[in-house]
């Protein structure tokens, strides 16, 4: 009686094994919907437009673009129930990636075949599609390019509380857009309007960082790089204070150079060191003054030239390096009409050493 039993109870659970296994692996067939997703290479210029996706961007043209794609899908029952699970947690996405090297404008269009990737995404989910609403998709390309721009400030009826135009650093900034849109504009007008009538009207300050985030140029959308520009301006009362940069370095050398032989300077980084500074401009100056109205200097002194040819004398081979260097502060004169100028940022010194050259002994 008791191995009668042990034998039902095995049919039983062989049974029922059967029908689990017969559930599991019976095919069903499902509609579902998929996103292919058209991307181009990470840190490429290129963007791409499918003409089957949502517009997403003002342009029509970004990094990635999404396409529907209706499908029938056959599978296991089990099979079906995890891509419906995946679509609620992740969603069906199959990403395809674009070339950007093809050549030609925007005007273009490509076309990708996807069931390449649709197939084997289906076959790691043991399903295989059976019927799609597309097998390709139509895309087109664009790529960003970079425009060097000058900046020009623009006060408005504000223009009258100044002293002379402002002055903008750096004056010229590099914008990046779309080749199709850059085509459309007129080649030689390379300018940047940046209104500060309302900065203006705002505040009292003489000095300010202006955001160019959103600008556009043109009628055109783009960024900016710098994305923040200083601006700085003479009203008709105070005093401004503005940079000048990219100063050069001279030597004032003695009148009178009793030791023989001649001299230069070796300066610490190799060349003449390039001087920015701030400077205050007072009220009444006629406009603001730049690196060519302004000459830096350092000071040789008798005592330089003395022991550079005592080191020539001691140590004839010994190399430049080994020599011993200065440390000095740098002097700046303006010119006339900059005359009430003044220097207002932190000292700026720099390092050399003066070497003296002995010209070549003659022959006998």
């Amino acid at each position: 009686m008791k191995t009668q039993v042990q034998l039902i109870l095995a049919t039983i659970g062989l049974t029922l094994l059967i029908w689990v296994y017969a559930d599991l692996t019976s095919q069903e067939v499902d509609e579902v919907t998929l996103t292919v997703r058209l991307v181009v290479p990470v840190g490429s210029d290129s963007v791409i437009y499918a003409e089957a996706a949502p517009v997403e961007t003002e342009t029509g043209f970004d990094t990635a673009v999404s396409v529907p794609v209706q499908a029938t899908v056959v599978g296991p029952k089990a099979a079906l129930a995890d891509l419906e699970h995946l679509r609620r947690s992740k969603g069906l996405l199959i990403e395809v990636p674009v070339l950007t090297t093809e050549a030609g404008s925007p005007d273009v269009i490509r076309t990708i075949d996807i069931r390449p990737y649709l197939v084997p995404w289906a076959r790691e989910r043991s399903l295989r599609i059976v019927a799609l609403s597309r097998t390709a998709v139509q895309y087109r390309l664009d790529h960003f390019v970079r425009v060097d721009l000058t900046v020009e400030v623009t006060a408005g009826n504000q223009a009258e509380k100044l002293r002379g135009p402002p002055l903008v650093d750096p004056p010229q900034v590099r914008a990046r857009l779309l080749a199709s849109q850059r085509d459309l504009l007129p080649t030689d007008d390379r300018r940047l309007e940046v209104s500060i009538e309302q900065d203006l009207r705002a505040g009292s300050e003489d000095s300010f960082e202006k955001s160019l985030a959103g600008l556009r140029w043109q009628g055109i959308e783009a960024t900016y790089t710098p994305s923040i520009v200083k601006i700085t301006v003479q009203r008709r009362e105070g005093v401004a204070t503005i940079p000048i940069r990219s100063i050069p370095t001279y030597e004032m050398w003695p009148a009178y150079r009793p030791e023989q032989g001649q001299f230069r300077v070796e300066w610490e980084d190799g060349e003449a060191p390039l001087q920015h500074i701030e400077v205050s401009v007072p009220a009444g100056t006629p406009g603001f003054p730049t690196n060519k109205d302004v000459t830096a200097y350092v000071t040789i002194t008798p005592e330089d030239l003395k022991q550079a040819s005592s080191a020539a004398k001691t140590t004839d081979t010994a190399p430049a390096e080994a020599r011993a260097s200065v440390r000095r502060p740098v002097r700046f004169v303006f010119s006339e009409e900059f005359k009430g100028v003044r220097v207002v940022s932190l000292p700026s010194e720099v390092r050399f050493r003066v070497i003296r050259v002995d010209p070549p002994v003659p022959a006998p």
